[in-house]
């Protein structure tokens, strides 16, 4: 497939997108400590299992000794596998933002999940950067999917590259600053102007009202659902069925009820208060 786009300039980042650059990169590292720390565990799981059964009187056959070794091993190969994985991997961004002009391409991935069911997200691209909007952009990046648009993106210079496939071979990964469409003049995307306006916390302040406002109507559904099937002694599947759907249904609900009193409240505490949405913050 290929990608239209390319780099026309570049500009030096400002203070707000310099940190935010960081708490992004400051991520990665967490992710690559997570990983040798769970490298170190999963190597232990397996040296442990050849100890724990010698302190046992089993006599084993061929069969029962290569099971033992292979439970031995795969863990043990894994955990070397995932410390190396953590400790190699290396993550800077550039000292300049590239301005970019091109096609904005949307890719679908497929995401396996534990069910066996194999999901699809999408991936955004402007020439050869994998584009990494900032927290609740992708609406919008939607909208623009084969619209020319000009993007101030940083790029990210990961060893080994973060991700591994073939279908990332010649792929760099970017975090969008800044977004114009060809159509439009003004800043769809201006994230330096959203913190300047609304504070760099403007997006964790957003995703812990989000989940503030969430828990009840979660509890509100388990508990119906709980009651229901112990109450009734539901337990044929569409019995299940609906009482999943009811109990959806009245926790949304909930959840509606929930942001129009949060919005009301806001609004009689502070008049001036307004209840953006997500493109309106990322306008700036």
């Amino acid at each position: 497939m290929t990608y239209h786009g390319a780099i026309i300039d570049e500009r030096l980042m400002t203070d707000h997108e310099y940190a935010y650059a960081k708490k992004v990169v400051a991520g990665h590292r967490y992710l690559f400590w997570f990983l040798m720390g769970s490298g170190v565990i999963t190597f232990c799981l397996g040296a442990g299992l050849p100890i724990a059964f010698s302190m046992d009187t089993l006599t084993l056959d061929w069969i029962g000794f290569s099971l033992i070794a292979f439970l031995t091993l795969a863990p043990m190969m894994a955990g070397i596998w995932m410390f190396w994985l953590g400790y190699k991997r290396r993550v800077r961004f550039d000292p300049r933002v590239s301005i970019i002009r091109g096609i904005l391409t949307i890719r679908k991935k497929r995401v396996p999940s534990n069910a066996g069911v194999v999901n699809y997200v999408n991936e955004y691209y402007i020439g050869n950067a994998l584009l990494h909007g900032p927290p609740g952009s992708y609406d919008l990046l939607e909208k623009l999917n084969s619209h020319v648009i000009e993007a101030h993106a940083l790029f990210l210079r990961m060893s080994p590259p973060l991700n591994l496939g073939k279908r990332y071979k010649g792929i760099d990964e970017a975090l969008l600053f800044n977004l114009k469409d060809r159509d439009n003049a003004s800043d769809l995307i201006n994230l330096d102007g959203a913190f300047e306006k609304y504070g760099r916390k403007v997006f964790k302040r957003q995703a812990r009202r989000f989940n503030l406002l969430s828990l009840p109507p979660m509890l509100l559904s388990l508990g119906l659902a709980f009651y229901f099937i112990v109450k009734f002694e539901l337990f044929t599947f569409w019995a299940l069925l609906g009482i999943m759907v009811i109990s959806i249904i009245a926790g949304g609900l909930m959840y509606e009820l929930l942001d129009y009193l949060y919005k009301k409240l806001r609004k009689g505490l502070d008049p001036d208060s307004q209840s953006l949405t997500p493109e309106e913050i990322l306008k700036g």
